[in-house]
């Protein structure tokens, strides 16, 4: 009889314990997919903003050296991400293509320009960077020059949604991240409660804080790191599933982000684990035999 109770005890406390792993995996898994969310807006930013380009266009007496110097002048700049020249007859078979007028039954010569495409590195672009460097180019080959151009207004109010959406995800991120960690940290009291008597009984034996605490925290790491490690596996799936809609994303975000959040997500559940067990397994201790019921 006393055996049969035995066992009964064994298989709550192990299904109390596969409870708290499949729990704090959902929880982290719901953190995991908030971390990419995160990671998305970002690179989503970085995108659009890449995207802002300053056009140089050339006349048509520039000198090789000069247009030479003026390139180097441009790739040398630590802002600039890339530079692309486009000649006079690709000017007009893009044109062609666009407007489908050929100006070549009015016109005997191509009246269009070279020119230079210029894209900025997301971290440095800004409606002052691109204003000083065409000031800069403008005094040193300022007669080679034609003209700048560039979608000033496009970009202010891009940046401006770009801060907004920024400033929503932040707050929101810092909020569900709180509900994550008290979440977890719920579940993980409940489970000690459970055995709120044990920890009593082996403090009445004369056992030291620290004895009864190391096995429960112990424990309570591993399941955070196991709940860690799921957590990680069902962000995998989903990630595959978006990478393999969105190859050009997955090529942009790389490897690197997408393993600093299933290192987030295990470092997370490791940690709120074992610090939430000890404050949990200290309350126990704390409290006299007859609060515990």
């Amino acid at each position: 009889m006393e055996e049969t109770t035995e066992n009964g005890k064994r298989k709550k406390i192990k299904l109390a314990h596969v409870s708290t792993v499949i729990s704090i995996t959902l929880v982290l898994f719901m953190a995991g997919l908030l971390a990419g969310i995160v990671v998305f807006a970002d690179e989503l930013s970085r995108y659009v903003k890449e995207k802002y380009t300053l056009e140089i266009f050339l006349e048509d007496t520039i000198t090789a050296d000069t247009q030479a110097a003026l390139e180097a002048n441009i790739k040398s700049r630590p802002e600039v991400k890339d530079i692309k020249y486009t000649d006079k007859e690709t000017a007009k078979a893009i044109y062609l293509e666009l407007f489908d007028d050929n100006f070549s039954d009015i016109l005997d010569e191509n009246p269009l320009y070279a020119s230079y495409t210029i894209t900025f590195h997301a971290d440095n672009i800004s409606n002052t960077l691109i204003e000083n460097v065409e000031a800069e180019l403008k005094d040193e080959f300022g007669t080679d020059i034609v003209e700048f151009f560039k979608k000033r207004e496009l970009m202010e109010e891009a940046n401006k949604n770009l801060e907004k959406i920024a400033l929503v995800i932040t707050g929101i991120s810092i909020l569900l991240l709180l509900i994550v960690i008290a979440l977890i940290n719920n579940t993980i009291r409940l489970a000690i409660y459970s055995q709120r008597f044990t920890i009593k009984t082996m403090q009445l034996v004369g056992a030291t804080s620290a004895f009864i605490r190391r096995p429960f925290i112990s424990g309570s790491v591993l399941r955070g790191l196991l709940s860690g490690i799921l957590a990680s596996g069902l962000l995998a799936v989903v990630g595959y599933q978006v990478f393999d809609k969105f190859p050009d994303f997955a090529q942009r975000l790389g490897f690197l982000k997408p393993a600093g959040i299933c290192i987030f997500v295990i470092t997370l559940g490791i940690f709120i684990s074992g610090f939430s067990t000890r404050l949990a397994v200290n309350k126990f201790l704390k409290k006299k035999t007859g609060d515990l019921y």
